[in-house]
């Protein structure tokens, strides 16, 4: 009876253990291949433009790739590793160390909206319209100076009316300034421009000499003439979706459109001013749009050496920037013919 429940007690044991060592995260978070957003949809156009109806006929599709926030188990590693065009890496390389799952999404989010931001305009500006350039708040201390003056979405255009283009530019005139100043704020704020009052600069938590509006982080936000929104979620979109949402602005502005019948498919980020750059997980992105029957993809030239994934049918050329990008699809179906292909 006594070697029966030492078997059992050991059984229970070996069993305890392997759903440790099967369940707990491993060190290691998993790449895999998104979906695809259909930018000119005209049932739900993404990109609109006000007092224009004019849309693609073809299909301008964004690629996405999704990666876990977490270190996952080794369950799941074990298997992505042996699903093709998935990847697994050591999660240091790719999180923020001491960073929370929420904290890496929230993060995520906000790269996103940059994102959206900088190719929209890069795609005003490559339509030939002018494009401005101002410090975007993003987040704010709670206890800060500008809390409850100051709102995210912010544009910064001048303190004590000087003007600033940058937020390096605000600092600048922040700490020409003492710890409880006043200091007057002028923002663009949903288009409307208003001075707002800080009754008090608080001192930095770096040094508590310094003087602060208390602003946490900074973006980039751009004005410009015509009326674009982007209807990008930020929980589900990808920073790299970028040059896509360029391509579908400057076609809406420019009244251009992808021919019939035909699917394009883009990945890369774009800066505003129309520079297309790397992005990682360029196979899940490949897989993509390989996965929606796009017959073109185009991708940073960057990305070029990171793609080892075989794709049947479909056509992957590189481009440097959202002008040789643009100027390739007006010769389409010999787009693929101006570029370097990968």
């Amino acid at each position: 009876m006594k070697r029966l429940w030492t078997i059992v007690s050991s059984g229970g044991v070996l069993a305890a253990l392997t759903a440790v060592v099967l369940f707990v995260p491993t060190g290691f978070v998993a790449r895999e291949p998104g979906l695809t957003l259909d930018l000119t949809d005209p049932d739900a156009p993404v990109i609109r433009v006000a007092g224009t109806d004019t849309a693609a006929s073809g299909q301008i599709l964004a690629t996405s790739m999704t990666q876990s926030d977490q270190s996952v188990p080794l369950t799941q590693m074990v298997m992505d590793f042996l699903v093709p065009n998935r990847d697994i890496l050591p999660a240091d390389a790719v999180l923020t160390p001491g960073q929370t799952a929420a904290e890496a999404r929230e993060a995520r989010r906000a790269l996103v909206l940059a994102a959206r931001d900088d190719a929209v305009a890069a795609g005003v500006a490559q339509a030939g319209y002018e494009v401005a350039a101002w410090p975007k708040v993003l987040t704010l201390r709670q206890d800060g100076a500008a809390a409850g003056i100051l709102q995210p979405d912010d544009l910064v255009v001048a303190i004590d009316n000087v003007p600033v283009g940058t937020s390096n530019a605000v600092r600048e005139q922040i700490r020409q300034k003492q710890v409880g100043d006043q200091v007057l704020v002028t923002v663009l704020r949903a288009g409307v421009t208003e001075k707002l009052t800080v009754d008090k600069l608080t001192a930095s938590t770096a040094d508590r000499a310094v003087p602060t509006l208390g602003v946490t982080l900074w973006g980039t936000g751009y004005t410009y003439a015509p009326e674009v929104t982007a209807a990008i979620d930020p929980d589900r979109g990808d920073p790299a979706q970028g040059l896509a949402l360029a391509i579908a602005t400057y076609e809406r502005l420019a009244g251009t459109g992808t021919p019939a019948g035909t699917t394009i498919a883009a990945v890369g980020q774009v800066t505003a001013a129309g520079e297309v750059t790397a992005v990682s997980g360029i196979n899940q992105h490949a897989m993509s749009a390989w996965g929606a029957h796009a017959g073109l993809l185009l991708i940073p030239q960057a990305s070029c050496a990171d793609l080892t994934g075989t794709f049947p049918g479909l056509t992957i050329a590189a481009v440097t920037s959202l002008d040789s990008a643009v100027n390739a699809l007006s010769h389409y179906p010999d787009a693929a013919g101006r570029l370097p292909t990968c």
